[in-house]
């Protein structure tokens, strides 16, 4: 909806069906969606996941923002209603993300068909909405925020977990600020070159197209005549040197024949930091702290 804040104008979600939870399941995708939070999303600052069992909610769901004071319901681990501003100033979460949110007049929220907030985004959902346990089954998962590129990497992630626990992943057609539909998840597989010299080179191989297209799909590429197809949750690839790392990998570093390098030269401690160790060590015998100071300082500054 046009009326959020323009820091966080952007959702993507989908739906992943036929879900069998346990303690331990929610606890792995519970860590999955943190360690994505704080890795991925940059704390929080490059965007926001949530799930939420599928049958708690009326379709379709409308992404808006709202005045903190208009927002009411009962985030997670809260026994009682909040405001907006009461999840930012009292909530555990809310402290301790409130800060992403600072100056913004109006705060993102899902609202269902039947006007019931499921969250607010990226700090916390619906207690009454939001919160699967073992006898969900089928979910709704949702990105938001700043980035579209990094959102949907965060969301390929997820549900390509989801399916590997035995999730069905369904699509969902996202209307956007500007009046663009878009579907959801986009499992587009990236492209990337890479050079048969440029493997053996790095490797001290002699690899024949046959054995990377090989190795390749033994890591779950896709291969053909010089190009890599990346699925789309290896959102770590980032250059050809990733792909030759995983080629190694499925080489088997037990196969390299280790050889002494051909240099000329043997390394050893500089004679000036021998001295500045046996001193460091002498008085760090002595109970004194050592302290390491700016190497370089601004004239303004010093």
């Amino acid at each position: 909806d046009k009326s959020l804040p323009k820091e966080w104008p952007y959702a993507f979600s989908c739906i992943v069906k036929g879900l069998k939870f346990n303690d331990k399941k929610i606890k792995e995708i519970i860590d999955l969606q943190e360690k994505l939070g704080t890795t991925l999303l940059r704390k929080r600052k490059k965007g926001g996941l949530g799930i939420y069992p599928l049958e708690k909610i009326n379709f379709p769901v409308k992404f808006k923002g709202l005045n903190p004071k208009e927002i009411k319901f009962r985030p997670l681990e809260s026994s009682s209603e909040m405001t907006g501003n009461q999840i930012l100033s009292k909530h555990p979460t809310g402290r301790e993300y409130s800060h992403i949110m600072k100056g913004w007049n109006k705060f993102p929220v899902f609202v269902d068909d039947k006007g019931i907030i499921m969250s607010m985004p990226p700090i916390i959902n619906s207690r009454d909405v939001g919160k699967i346990d073992s006898t969900t089954r089928d979910i709704f998962v949702e990105c938001t925020g700043p980035n579209k590129n990094t959102l949907k990497d965060a969301l390929n992630i997820v549900v390509s977990s989801l399916s590997e626990i035995g999730g069905k992943i369904y699509s969902i057609e996202c209307i956007q600020q500007n009046g663009k539909k878009e579907v959801f998840p986009d499992f587009t597989p990236e492209k990337m070159k890479i050079s048969l010299d440029n493997v053996n080179k790095l490797l001290g191989l002699s690899l024949k197209e046959p054995d990377v297209k090989k190795f390749l799909e033994r890591m779950g590429y896709g291969y053909s005549k010089g190009v890599v197809s990346i699925p789309a949750y290896r959102t770590d690839v980032l250059h050809e040197v990733d792909l030759i790392e995983d080629i190694a990998i499925a080489y088997g570093y037990e196969n390299f024949v280790p050889e002494i390098p051909e240099i000329s030269t043997i390394g050893q401690e500089n004679p000036r930091e021998t001295i500045k160790r046996k001193i460091w060590e002498i008085m760090d015998s002595g109970q004194l702290q050592s302290q390491y100071q700016y190497s370089y300082l601004n004239v303004k500054l010093s």
